[in-house]
């Protein structure tokens, strides 16, 4: 469903009602390929706000979320494309934001992503947390469930858009600084430091704003300082320093962020 167009037409002429039922019928079946061929349908319908709403009217959501929490060998696929399908869903849309954001939904979603494997089921289940991470109680509800699991993503994804996806989900946590504490101790501040020194533009700026939020905690200023040998500028007294030698600015000069 490749044009907002005929994500229209496929919507005004019944698709989203009949999508939704194979996808209700297809739970307790054994077909694999109909239940990740179907989530993917639901994900393109979603690009259109009209038919966003009306899946979420139709009741996609609980059975999305099913998908996800059914959890069996070479069930990633299906995972992913459902997260991917609730990840559309939830995005400009409060109501079905607090919908996915619900404890059972966050439950699934977080254990999702504590299980993920491939790169596509990392970048899926950080992904659709950084979407719900933007509501301020949905962010709260499930923090300290998301961040292990982040960070784990962080230490073992070896592309950019996994990495990309948990950083930015953790930025908006440690946006509030009572959450930074268990970043710390879940061990994020080395893999963030790897994200700048190795990764491009869009995970290292993501990496940056969350090393930025931690830099008034000693434990993260000492990890920092030690990964990238900077002894010599910031173990000076902070009255001796330049601003140039702020930890701050050296995280900017390092993910290339120039202001």
């Amino acid at each position: 469903i490749e044009s907002n167009h005929h994500r229209l037409v496929v919507a005004r002429r019944g698709g989203v009602g009949a999508l939704v039922h194979t996808l209700l019928s297809s739970i307790h079946l054994e077909d694999q390929q109909l239940k990740e061929v179907t989530a993917r349908a639901l994900q393109q319908l979603a690009l259109n706000y009209q038919s966003k709403v009306a899946i979420a009217k139709a009741g996609a959501i609980p059975p999305l979320l099913n998908l996800i929490a059914n959890h069996s060998v070479n069930s990633e696929n299906i995972q992913s494309a459902a997260a991917l399908a609730l990840m559309t869903l939830v995005h400009d849309n409060v109501k079905i934001e607090f919908e996915i954001g619900s404890v059972h939904g966050i439950y699934i979603l977080t254990k999702f992503l504590r299980r993920a494997v491939t790169e596509a089921a990392k970048e899926t289940s950080a992904g659709v947390l950084c979407r719900l991470a933007s509501d301020p109680i949905s962010r709260d509800r499930m923090a300290y469930r998301a961040i292990p699991g982040l960070v784990n993503v962080l230490k073992s994804a070896i592309t950019d858009p996994p990495i990309t996806a948990a950083a930015t989900c953790l930025w908006k946590i440690a946006l509030q600084d009572y959450f930074i504490p268990d970043i710390i101790k879940a061990g994020a501040v080395r893999p963030l430091c790897r994200a700048i020194d190795h990764c491009e533009s869009s995970a290292q700026q993501a990496a940056a704003g969350v090393l930025k939020e931690m830099t008034s905690f000693p434990s993260a200023q000492n990890i920092i300082i030690n990964f990238w040998h900077l002894d010599n500028i910031l173990l000076l007294p902070t009255r001796d320093r330049s601003d140039e030698d702020s930890l701050d600015v050296i995280i900017n000069e390092r993910a290339g962020i120039f202001h």
